[in-house]
């Protein structure tokens, strides 16, 4: 297999920082140089905004790695109600389909895109002098550490999809980790490589953005949803805004206690997480929480349970695109085992996101990618982004690394504290292997369920699927996607 990686011509927009609801706004007719781009101080602002903004579509965060392909691959929905090419992908497995093979070269090919972009501002900022910067070092800094820890993301969800998982295969060469600009070819390396050039990035990314994070902005944090979902009218304040949408220093470090994790790096997971969990309701801090009962629930509920997202793919566009591409033959109604992963009588703030179907009321669906219509307080924002990365998978990380470690009681009550977030009443106390594990993966299918990551649980784990009372399917190379052969990147 060769890839191979053109040299790729950053040509962003000229964005427009308008309006208490969003972050920017993309003029495409406006067209610049790379050196025009590059002169200032905000054009280095506006290539990082383009490239958070193309991952934000379909191909990447807007579908395929959220409540499409990701999502279908879970067994998340009913397999004859969804897309054609995803039942092709995650019904009857043939990943040799073309449309299968297209989904793919669209995800392999958009992604490093994004990749070379984020490669070419990192090298374009690196040589700059501070003073460049309206906020001189600081913000150097962030637009690097961000640009760093794009590629670092990106990578990692390549790797997931791409190749077996390190448990199944760490020294197999699927992916090519690349890291400078221009890149016209680059070689495959080893599983084990990746993972640690993914860490290393990360690492360096979540120091580089922690001075303005944590002391000189940290208000942009630690202040909620008022901050991180709606964010300030101030101009110059903007860029600096809405970091939720944005790689944050806690975001950065919650990827990498996930990334340690389905490495096998239980120290470094545990670690990591347990940082994290001091931004957490039960933590020191806590700049985060979880979402209230009174916003889990009626008309007016948070469709994307929004208090404990550290990382969101922003997109203005996302619902109309979203009932663009789903159109009028599948409604992606929820796998009928849903009543096996939400059981009657215990409470759970988790199903008052499935609603009936408009058609088969027996049948669910998530208001998760449907508009709300309310207007109340961080309603409609949660029309515009995807999760990416939540606080609850942070502790679920937490809890299976100090499981792993032997501190099983310590280990279940991270666990039940996410429990106990999201409703339930009833304290798990299954201290066996086979109980904590078979817990966890129902946590993740009811946590993120159409949110694209509970598939990398299962294929972490290598442990199979039951989509029904009578199916289970094995967690084997029918999860892995076929790598395009001979891809040239455009």
């Amino acid at each position: 297999m060769k890839t191979f990686i053109k040299h790729i011509a950053v040509v962003l927009c000229v964005l427009v920082f308008s309006g208490c609801n969003k972050w920017l706004d993309v003029k495409p007719t406006d067209q610049i140089t790379q050196e025009r781009l590059f002169s200032e101080g905000i054009g280095f602002r506006n290539a990082l905004n383009g490239i958070y903004q193309y991952i934000a579509e379909g191909n990447l965060y807007g579908r395929n790695l959220t409540w499409g392909l990701n999502s279908a691959l879970a067994q998340d929905y009913i397999g004859n109600d969804i897309s054609q090419e995803y039942q092709n992908a995650a019904t009857t497995f043939v990943q040799t389909d073309p449309a299968v093979l297209a989904i793919g070269t669209n995800i392999w090919g958009n992604a490093y895109k994004a990749i070379a972009n984020s490669n070419k501002l990192i090298n374009e900022i690196k040589g700059k002098d501070t003073g460049l910067f309206q906020f001189g070092n600081v913000e150097k800094k962030l637009i690097l550490g961000e640009a760093i820890a794009l590629r670092a993301m990106l990578h990692f969800e390549l790797v997931r999809l791409f190749a077996p998982s390190p448990a199944q295969d760490l020294s197999g060469q699927y992916i090519p980790y690349v890291d400078k600009y221009p890149s016209y070819y680059t070689a495959p390396s080893p599983t084990s490589t990746v993972l640690q050039n993914i860490q290393h990035d990360l690492e360096e990314a979540k120091n580089l953005v922690a001075e303005n994070d944590t002391i000189l902005n940290r208000a942009s944090l630690s202040t909620k949803l008022s901050t991180r979902l709606v964010g300030t009218n101030v101009a110059e304040e903007r860029f600096f805004s809405f970091r939720m949408m944005r790689l944050n220093h806690v975001a950065i470090a919650g990827l990498l206690a996930k990334v340690a994790l389905y490495a096998g790096d239980v120290e470094r997971a545990l670690s990591e997480a347990s940082y994290v969990y001091t931004y957490g309701p039960s933590g020191t801090k806590k700049w985060w929480e979880f979402t209230s009962s009174t916003n889990a629930a009626g008309v007016n509920i948070y469709t994307k349970f929004a208090d404990d997202v550290l990382f969101g793919s922003f997109n203005t566009d996302l619902v109309a695109d979203i009932t663009a591409y789903k159109g009028t033959t599948v409604r992606y109604r929820i796998n009928k085992q849903v009543s096996a992963w939400f059981p009657s009588a215990e409470r759970d703030y988790r199903l008052n996101l499935l609603i009936p179907d408009a058609v088969v009321s027996t049948d669910l669906v998530s208001q998760k990618w449907i508009a709300t219509n309310s207007t109340g307080t961080f309603r409609s924002q949660q029309n515009t982004f995807a999760p990416v990365l939540r606080l609850s998978e942070v502790y679920y990380i937490y809890s299976e690394a100090l499981y792993r470690k032997g501190l099983t009681a310590d280990a279940l009550t991270i666990l039940n504290q996410v429990r106990v977030a999201r409703g339930k009443i009833n304290t798990f106390t299954d201290q066996s292997e086979s109980g904590f594990y078979n817990e966890l993966l129902n946590e993740y299918r009811r946590e993120f369920l159409t949110e694209g990551q509970t598939l990398f649980a299962y294929k972490r784990l290598g442990k199979g699927m039951q989509v029904s009372s009578t199916q289970l399917i094995p967690m084997d190379e029918r999860f892995t996607l076929k790598i395009p052969e001979g891809e040239f990147i455009n």
